[in-house]
């Protein structure tokens, strides 16, 4: 997944300050605060690959990590491309 500019973003998250370069890269997330039904939410878009959306189109599915001692609430939609 390539992770997207989102409009209204206000916040870009960098990687925890104990993060381990050796693990993989991990670069700035850009998000914005958004108003849910559960309550205001950090929002983030990412847009998968060609090779993911074969995946995807072939049934394959969408695996969410979280590095946390205890699993934050999230929640993942998708939207529609915003025409100019």
């Amino acid at each position: 997944m390539l992770v997207k500019l989102i409009e209204g973003a206000t916040k870009n998250w960098g990687a925890p300050a104990d993060w381990n370069p050796a693990n993989g890269p991990c670069g700035g997330l850009p998000t914005r605060l958004s108003e849910t039904n559960a309550g205001p939410m950090w929002e983030s878009a990412w847009e998968p690959t060609p090779e993911e959306m074969i995946l995807l189109n072939a049934g394959g599915s969408i695996h969410l990590f979280v590095s946390a001692n205890q699993h934050p609430v999230v929640a993942m939609t998708v939207h529609p491309l915003k025409e100019d």
